[in-house]
Parts: C-alpha cells; sequence; structure tokens
C-alpha cells in the first residue's frame, strides 16, 4: 500500500460540518496550476474518479479504480491511517489548543524525570527553532501546525502539483519491479485542498487505485463507506484476520469486467 498525504478526491458526505463544504484538492489544485501531468497515475483511473483538468480518463493498465469515504471522526494523520488498517474511532482525538493540562504533563515529568519547557501549540520546526539555544531538560509542544505546512503543499497548488507529478514519475518503475500475483494500491489518509481558505486538512474522500499482475481487467470500485475497505481487502489477500471494519473489494477484481 502506498499513502499520498493530503490527496483528496472530493468532498466528504460530511465535510459540511468540518467548514470544508466543496472541497477537493485534486481537482483544485489541478485548476489553480492550469492542469496536471499524471499520465500514469491517469492509466490507472484516477481521472475517472474526479475531474482533474489535463487528467485523462483513457484506463491503459488493468485496475481497479473508485474512492473511498471517511467514517472515522476528524480529518487527522492520525485517524486516517488506523482507519485505513480498519480501525474505526468512536470520537475524535482530544487537541489542546492551550497546551497540555497538568494532569498530564506532572505524571509525564515523573516518569522522564526531568522538567520540560514549551507546552504549547506550535510547529515542530518553529519550537524547536525558539528553544534550540536554550538550557533545558526536554521540549514538549502540542503540534496543531502539522509537518506538511512548512515542508509541504498546504496553501501551495504549485508545490502540491509538484509532489504529485513527481510520484506519478515513479509508478512505471514501480509497476516493473511487481512480480506475479503482486498487488499495488494507491490510497491517501485526508485532504489538504491547497485553495481552501484555513490551513487544516480537509474533510475529503480519498482515491482507490489498485494495480499489478494479480488484475487482470479494469473495474470501477465506486465510493466505498470507509477507508478501511482497504484494510479488509488487504487481510483477504492475505487470508489473514479480516478487520472489525470494511468490506473487502478483493472479489470484485477478480470479476472479468471492463
Amino acid at each position: 500500500m502506498i499513502v499520498l498525504d493530503g490527496v483528496g478526491a472530493g468532498e466528504a458526505p460530511d465535510a459540511v460540518d468540518y467548514g470544508d463544504a466543496g472541497a477537493n484538492s485534486l481537482s483544485h489544485t489541478a485548476k489553480a496550476v492550469g492542469g496536471l501531468r499524471l499520465p500514469n497515475l491517469g492509466a490507472i483511473g484516477l481521472g475517472r474518479i474526479a475531474t482533474i483538468q489535463g487528467v485523462s480518463t483513457t484506463l491503459d493498465w488493468p485496475s481497479g479504480y473508485g474512492r473511498m469515504q471517511p467514517a472515522s471522526p476528524g480529518k487527522d494523520t492520525v485517524s486516517g491511517h488506523w482507519e485505513l488498517m480498519g480501525i474505526r474511532l468512536p470520537k475524535p482525538f482530544p487537541t489542546y489548543p492551550n497546551g497540555f493540562p497538568p494532569e498530564i504533563v506532572r505524571p509525564f515529568v515523573k516518569r522522564i524525570g526531568r522538567e520540560v519547557l514549551g507546552n504549547r501549540p506550535a510547529s515542530g520546526t518553529q519550537i524547536i527553532d525558539d528553544f534550540l539555544d536554550g538550557d533545558f531538560e526536554g521540549l514538549l509542544f502540542a503540534n496543531l501546525i502539522e509537518f506538511d505546512m512548512v515542508h509541504g503543499h498546504r496553501r501551495d497548488p504549485k508545490g502540491y502539483a509538484a509532489a504529485l507529478e513527481e510520484f506519478d514519475g515513479q509508478l512505471p518503475e514501480i509497476r516493473n519491479r511487481l512480480r506475479a500475483g503482486d498487488l499495488a494500491m494507491i490510497v491517501a489518509d485526508h485532504g489538504v485542498d491547497p485553495t481552501a481558505p484555513g490551513t487544516d486538512h480537509t474533510r475529503e474522500c480519498v482515491p482507490l487505485l489498485v494495480f499489478g499482475p494479480a488484475v487482470k481487467r479494469s473495474i470501477d470500485l465506486g465510493t466505498r463507506q470507509t477507508f478501511s475497505d482497504a484494510a479488509a481487502t488487504i487481510a483477504e489477500v492475505f487470508a489473514v484476520e479480516r478487520p472489525n471494519h470494511g468490506n473487502s473489494f478483493w472479489h470484485e477484481l477478480q470479476k472479468v469486467r471492463m
């Protein structure tokens, strides 16, 4: 499984509850930069799951293509990755806009045997810069501004497009390394529409692209009800215990259907 960071494919059904109505990372990025050059992702169905300027809808490789919508609350990296592996959260992870409270910090300090500085919301890079020259025992911060905001694509359509196009260029080599019976699955963990007004992630469905020697025919996998369908499929392929959430689409890939 290849997990693309923040590659959304259109608003989730409950996007309005998160202030993300109309979000579409792929489509909006393509429009902002005058089209994306993704011939290899297009060849396995990316252009069929969303309207993406510059991306063809012609299928050149046998593939399964579709979208998965989030079932867990929240739109953070951890909940996205957990759901991909079959874990559905009953409630969002807590956040600490004013730093971690004493009931969390004091037991932590006692366990590590040293005091901490910081304990405030900050970027992981900025907090280090702020305290790098200080004489301190430990550093604690609430990372409300994720790493990709500083070193990635957030609020930067050109950077977002460049990262996608770089990955697209690696797909032929990935395909050539696959052996008989292999299955390559490309998904994402959440959206990050770079044209959205804020700097937060966006509540979106994510792409589902499946290819490799094990896929003999192209098939539209539709919109799955949870990211956990990926985990259920992996479990079926490897004949191991299936997760509590998600439905495998392995049998759908086996159908002879164009």
